[in-house]
């Protein structure tokens, strides 16, 4: 009987940026600070990818305050500065990644977006497996009207 000649899983980096001051939000601090239930919303983010089988490592892209906030990371994860844009954030991130494999994938997750799952992780790592890049969508189920200015236009098809 042959052996398998399957490789092995590419290893997976997740860049949590955490950089923002959530100034928009109105919060007294960063709004990845501000707790949700029992934990801060940066830290259902964290323990999700930390969790999750397929990631290998992270970096959390955050200030110290927020750093010194969340407390100990995960063993294999790492910190980096954010930016002035949350391009310089990512690519803070990268260069803070000095083990880069060629084939390792890397998922970008803004920490004030608590929501994900592992469910949305697999699909994405799933879709990566025939694609360079993909982006998790959700469908939306409210009827949407294209507007230019201050006309209102066509109804936009959802169905694709």
């Amino acid at each position: 009987m042959p052996e398998s000649t399957s490789s092995p899983a590419p290893h997976v980096a997740v860049v949590l940026l955490a950089g923002g001051q959530g100034a928009r939000a109105g919060f007294d601090r960063p709004k990845q600070l501000e707790m949700l239930g029992a934990k801060s919303v940066l830290r259902w983010s964290l323990d999700l990818f930390a969790a999750h089988p397929a990631v290998t490592t992270g970096v959390v892209v955050a200030n110290p305050d927020v750093m010194a906030a969340i407390g100990m990371l995960p063993e294999g994860w790492i910190s980096a500065s954010p930016g002035a844009e949350r391009q310089q954030s990512v690519a803070n991130a990268l260069t803070a990644l000095t083990d880069w494999d060629d084939d390792a994938r890397l998922l970008v997750h803004d920490a004030a977006r608590p929501g994900v799952t592992a469910d949305v992780v697999d699909r994405l790592l799933a879709a990566l497996d025939g694609a360079d890049a993909a982006i998790p969508t959700l469908p939306v189920p409210d009827t949407l009207v294209a507007q230019t200015q201050a006309q209102v236009g066509d109804v936009v098809d959802r169905s694709l």
